[in-house]
């Protein structure tokens, strides 16, 4: 005769009531906003010291913020919680970059080339590590018609910025061999670059 094993009961299974998963949906809620919130304040007074004359505090501030959101990310577990965090590093890093960089030897329109080349590499290989695809990113031509009425406000904008600022001229003369350079240095690594960067990747 064969031998039949004892039937065993289960365990019992925990099964987390409704009231227990909202509770615990509202604490990490709640413990992600205070890292956000902790995160802004960080960058926030590493720039007021950045433009307080006291560049090299500010930054000390920028890297320690950055490192915290770099490891933060690394202990999250694959996510948008994690994406989110990864985002927010290119904050601190823009102005690490800008302030690091050796740029006094170089033209001016060039600076804006080389500190933009590697965040713009940056913005997308962040943006694939996360998983947005390009049009999560707004780089699509869907729609060209409303594309290209929303880029013609640029034309107003950027004339109402320049009475604001009246900055100085980057080109030597109103000449397209003068100014296409400085123009595609500036649509390439200022206007796409602050598109994919901020509206794209961290919105």
């Amino acid at each position: 005769s064969r031998v039949i094993p004892p039937v065993t009961q289960p365990a019992a299974i925990q099964v987390a009531t409704p009231d227990v998963q909202r509770a615990s949906f509202r604490g990490r809620f709640k413990r992600e906003h205070l890292m956000a919130l902790v995160y802004l304040v960080g960058v926030t007074l590493a720039e007021t010291l950045t433009l307080t004359r006291q560049p090299q505090w500010g930054m000390a501030l920028h890297a320690g913020v950055m490192i915290a959101m770099l490891l933060q990310a690394t202990l999250t577990e694959r996510g948008p919680r994690q994406g989110f965090y990864i985002s927010l590093t290119l904050a601190p890093l823009i102005r690490l970059m800008s302030l690091s960089l050796p740029l006094p030897s170089y033209p001016f329109i060039f600076w804006y080339a080389i500190v933009g080349a590697p965040l713009l590499l940056a913005s997308f290989i962040a943006a694939r590590i996360i998983g947005l695809e390009a049009r999560m990113l707004g780089l699509t031509v869907r729609q060209p018609l409303k594309q290209g009425v929303i880029a013609s406000t640029g034309i107003l904008l950027g004339y109402m910025e320049y009475l604001i600022l009246r900055p100085q001229p980057l080109a030597a003369a109103l000449t397209f061999k003068d100014i296409w350079l400085p123009a595609m240095i500036l649509m390439i690594f200022t206007g796409l670059l602050e598109e994919v960067l901020f509206r794209g990747l961290m919105q």
